[in-house]
């Protein structure tokens, strides 16, 4: 039985030392290093795309901005955008209620048959008290392309005060539509100036993280004699 112990205690030993190297062996080909030879990993924050920032302040102003993850001034275009749109909306819908108005009056009014006719045509109503005025005035400047046919095109307003109600009208319809005008103008401005905004911001963040927080890690091997160690050695940049 002693001997029995003996021997196994032998083997432990061998089988250890002999473990051991090969643990040391496969451990230094693993990390493949030689005499102060060095491994490090570094974890660098990804940069960002201007592209991607440019499409999405084209798509909404603002949000360009929020990907470059500086979103305080891009809230002012995105506010500004919903202003924007509230006013096109606005503007667009008081615009076809007064065109409905103008069109009414003109057929209850000024005895207009309004199926068929131009813009043209209804502009050039409010400016005329009939169509026997307008076709005089346009014979007279030799203009007879001009002249309407008085039975499809007729009008008369009979008073110069309904004309003027109905020209005022008209009117409010048309300064609505050219505000409609003014907020799509004001639309691409507030586009514009997100991209670049944006774009702006997403190459200060890419400039930024060139020095940004990072942790490498280095191992070094230190041979000592009959032994070695490693070394590991971690660095921060922050």
């Amino acid at each position: 039985m002693k001997k029995m112990y003996v021997i196994l205690l032998l083997s432990f030993s061998l089988f250890g030392q002999s473990s051991k190297a090969l643990f040391h062996e496969d451990f230094m080909n693993r990390i493949q290093l030689e005499k102060n030879d060095e491994i490090k990993l570094t974890a660098d924050p990804v940069k960002k795309s201007p592209f991607l920032g440019a499409v999405y302040s084209f798509l909404l102003p603002g949000m360009g901005e929020l990907y470059s993850g500086d979103y305080g001034t891009g809230k002012y275009f995105t506010i500004a955008e919903a202003f924007i749109w509230g006013g096109f909306a606005g503007f667009s819908m008081y615009g076809d209620w007064q065109k409905e108005n103008y069109i009414a009056y003109a057929a209850s009014t000024g005895g207009v048959t309004t199926d068929g006719k131009d813009e043209e045509f209804f502009a050039r109503i409010g400016e005329y008290p009939s169509v026997f005025e307008y076709n005089r005035i346009s014979r007279l400047n030799r203009d007879f392309d001009e002249t309407y046919d008085e039975q499809v095109y007729f009008w008369d307003w009979k008073t110069d005060a309904a004309r003027k109600e109905y020209r005022n009208t008209w009117v409010s319809s048309e300064q609505a539509y050219n505000n409609v005008r003014f907020a799509v103008g004001a639309m691409i401005i507030n586009r514009i100036v997100s991209i670049i905004n944006a774009v702006r911001h997403v190459n200060s963040f890419n400039r930024s993280i060139q020095n940004s927080d990072q942790i490498s890690i280095s191992a070094t091997y230190l041979p000592q004699g009959n032994s070695s160690m490693i070394r590991l050695n971690f660095y921060g940049a922050f």
